[in-house]
């Protein structure tokens, strides 16, 4: 066998199909100019090969992210949520796309956008339960509070030691205790006894709410223990009061 055989490019044997993958794997030069400018943390020049880089890239996705982590890093926000909104509707199967996108209208206060994208995700996953606990999030922002105690009991039925969400459904009763309380100083008679009767109903389901998140999470203190503090205390549950006084 002659030695020059032995040493002869590979890819010279390689069959048509092995060739078009070698070349779809590789990425275009735009892709790598990207990349590199990203790595050094130049942005702007990293945008300046972007759109060539979205149009010839196998890898559009990860372009896509890139884009939008140097429009953050530029504080464009414009241009962020169209990429974001590209990369929600092409890859909704990345959450990058859709935390990033939700926080940015959180951070703006839109959160009728921020609970329509979710909507919109929970059309292509039903059972997450991601979806469910911040679709409740957006809807207790905008004070839909029976919806958003639906979005999360539906989360908790999904993933059952979800602790923040038994956490916000103890918070959702408990400002609805609050409000309770104070319209209950104006009232009067069978009125006033069907307010009390409510008030406590809402303290207990607001307690047993707050008593899952901590059997759930008995570490993270923040999602139980204040309010599990002043429930004790108006449900006159001085041994469980005193068992929790002592935890910051």
């Amino acid at each position: 066998v002659c030695s020059s055989d032995l040493h002869a490019d590979s890819s010279a044997h390689a069959t048509p199909q092995q060739k078009e993958q070698a070349r779809t794997e590789m990425p275009p030069l735009s892709a790598i100019a990207v990349l590199s400018a990203y790595a050094l943390n130049d942005y702007r020049k990293a945008l300046v090969y972007m759109p060539q880089a979205l149009g010839e890239s196998n890898r559009r996705g990860q372009i896509l992210e890139v884009a939008c982590r140097c429009y953050e890093q530029l504080k464009d926000t414009a241009n962020l949520e169209q990429s974001l909104l590209d990369g929600v509707n092409t890859y909704p199967s990345s959450k990058f796309f859709f935390f990033t996108l939700v926080k940015l209208y959180n951070d703006q206060g839109r959160y009728a956008d921020a609970l329509e994208v979710t909507n919109t995700m929970l059309q292509h996953d039903s059972r997450s339960r991601d979806f469910w606990y911040i679709r409740g999030k957006e809807e207790a922002y905008l004070y839909r509070q029976d919806d958003a105690l639906q979005s999360f009991t539906t989360a908790t039925e999904i993933k059952t030691d979800d602790a923040e969400s038994y956490s916000a459904i103890g918070n959702i009763y408990l400002e609805r205790s609050h409000e309770l309380y104070e319209q209950q100083k104006n009232m009067t008679g069978q009125k006033l006894q069907t307010a009390k009767e409510e008030l406590h109903s809402l303290y207990v389901k607001s307690k047993n709410a707050f008593e899952n998140a901590r059997r759930h999470d008995e570490h993270n203190t923040s999602l139980w223990l204040s309010g599990l503090k002043e429930l004790y205390f108006k449900l006159n549950m001085g041994k469980e009061l005193n068992a929790i006084e002592h935890i910051k």
